[in-house]
């Protein structure tokens, strides 16, 4: 059995800042490959101004050093997220579900 751990990043952008999100998202997403994230997926969910990543990882060290970076205010592409996201760094919300597939 191989396991793949699906990623759920979930946070709400300041309204005033949207256009400056569509813009970092293209950084974000090469940020997330350099972590071998693949099958990015980028959503506005149905919430007002709520946008979520979704992809996948080969492990579960992949999914804590992505959240970690997700945090880390100081990160050339993340900390610029921190400062649009409605309540900053604290306000993104990172799930891991892990699927079982036979090989």
């Amino acid at each position: 059995m191989n396991k793949q751990i699906k990623i759920y990043v979930e946070y709400t952008i300041e309204e005033s800042a949207i256009p400056q999100y569509q813009m970092l998202i293209k950084q974000i997403v090469e940020a997330l490959e350099h972590f071998e994230a693949q099958s990015i997926e980028c959503y506005k969910t149905e919430k007002q101004d709520q946008f979520m990543e979704i992809f996948t990882v080969p492990t579960e060290s992949h999914f804590h050093a992505i959240k970690r970076i997700h945090k880390n205010k100081n990160h050339t592409v993340f900390g610029k997220l921190h400062r649009i996201v409605s309540g900053g760094a604290d306000q993104i919300s990172c799930r891991a579900l892990v699927q079982s597939k036979q090989s």
